[in-house]
C-alpha cells in the first residue's frame, strides 16, 4: 500500500520546508509515503528548500493557479503508483500529523475520501466572513448531496486511487467544491474527521483574493457541476418552478375575470410566457440528461487513460 502526500506549492519558502518535514515516515498499514510538492512557478525558493527537505519537485511555469496545480498533483501521484492520495497546504495551516487519522477509515474501507474537518466556530483568527461563507455553503452542498457536510471547502484531504480515477476536474478557480459534489454524485462513502488547523504565520492567502469574488467564483463552479452530473433533475425542478408561477397566475388571471371585470391582459401574457418557458426549460432537460451519456462516455475513456498511465507526460524538475 502506497500513500503520496501532494502538496500545492507557491512561494511558500518560509513553511515549506516544515511541512514536508512533519509528513509521518510510518503509518501503521501504509507500507511506502512518498511526498511530492508542486511548484506552481514560483518565484522564490519555495522548489529549492523542499528538495532539501527530501520531497520529490515537479515544477511548471507559469503560475497556473491551485486548481490546476492540484490536478497536476493527483495526476501525478497515480503516475507515481499511489494507492492513497493525500492533499494539503504548504502554508503549515494544516498539521501533517493529522495524516493518519485522515487516512484511517480509507484503510479500513469504511470510506473512499476523507474529510479534514477545522473547528470553524472555534477559530476566532478566520475572517468572520469565510467562517459564515462556510457554514452556508456546508448548507448547500449538503442539501445538493443529500448529506450532511461538515467542512467542503477543505483543501487537507485523503483519497483512494479509484476516486483519483474516477473525478474529472475542470474548474480553473479550486477543487474543493467540485471534486467533493462529482465523489457524492458518484456514490462514493465520504468521511469526516476532525482535525487540527492553525493560523497562516507566513505570506497570504493566494485563492481569495477578495470574498465576493471567491463566493461568485464557487458559486459558479457549485451550478456547473450540479448542472452537468443531474442535468435532469436541475432543468426538471427549475421548469417546475416556472409553470408553477405561470399557472398561479393564470388561476389569478381566470378569478378577476370570473368575478370582478374583464381585462387584466398582462397577467395572462405573463402567465403564458412563464408557461411556455417553463416547458422549454423541461425539454432542455430531457436534451440535457441526453447529451450526458456523451459526457459519460467521455469520462470513462478518461478513466481508462489514466489507469493505463497514459493520460499524460510528465517532466520532473528537480
Amino acid at each position: 500500500m502506497k500513500l503520496v502526500s501532494i502538496i500545492p506549492a507557491f512561494n511558500e519558502e518560509e513553511t515549506i520546508a516544515r511541512v514536508v518535514h512533519h509528513v509521518p515516515k510510518f503509518i501503521t498499514g501504509i507500507d511506502v509515503i512518498e511526498v511530492l510538492v508542486i511548484n506552481d512557478g514560483s518565484t522564490d525558493t519555495t522548489a529549492a528548500r523542499a528538495k532539501e527537505a527530501g520531497s520529490t519537485v515537479y515544477t511548471h511555469t507559469p503560475n497556473r493557479g491551485l486548481s490546476y496545480t492540484f490536478k497536476l498533483g493527483v495526476e501525478l501521484a497515480l503516475a507515481h503508483g499511489a494507492d492513497i492520495i493525500v492533499n494539503m497546504d504548504a502554508d503549515m495551516q494544516h498539521d501533517p500529523n493529522d495524516i493518519p487519522q485522515l487516512v484511517a477509515p480509507l484503510l479500513r474501507g469504511e470510506a473512499e475520501i476523507s474529510i479534514g474537518v477545522r473547528k470553524i466556530d472555534a477559530d476566532k483568527s478566520m475572517y468572520w466572513g469565510n467562517r459564515y461563507g462556510n457554514k452556508i455553503g456546508n448548507w448547500v452542498l449538503g442539501k445538493l448531496t443529500g448529506q450532511k457536510l461538515l467542512d467542503a471547502s477543505s483543501g487537507f484531504r485523503a483519497f483512494t486511487r479509484e476516486v483519483a480515477l474516477n473525478v474529472h476536474l475542470r474548474s480553473n478557480h479550486t477543487y474543493t467544491h467540485e471534486m467533493l459534489i462529482q465523489a457524492l454524485f458518484k456514490g462514493f462513502p465520504l468521511s469526516q474527521i476532525p482535525i487540527t488547523s492553525q493560523r497562516r504565520t507566513a505570506g497570504k492567502s493566494k485563492l481569495i483574493k477578495t470574498l465576493p469574488s471567491h463566493i461568485r467564483e464557487s458559486l459558479k463552479i457549485i451550478l456547473r457541476t450540479v448542472v452537468t452530473y443531474k442535468p435532469f433533475k436541475t432543468f426538471l425542478v427549475t421548469g417546475t418552478c416556472i409553470c408553477l408561477f405561470g399557472v398561479l397566475l393564470g388561476t389569478r388571471y381566470l378569478w378577476l375575470v370570473t368575478h370582478q371585470s374583464p381585462g387584466h391582459i398582462p397577467s395572462l401574457l405573463l402567465s403564458s410566457v412563464l408557461l411556455l418557458i417553463g416547458f422549454i426549460t423541461v425539454v432542455l432537460g430531457v436534451l440535457a440528461d441526453l447529451l450526458a451519456t456523451n459526457r459519460k462516455i467521455e469520462e470513462e475513456m478518461l478513466y481508462q487513460l489514466k489507469k493505463q498511465g497514459t493520460y499524460r507526460n510528465y517532466t520532473k524538475c528537480l
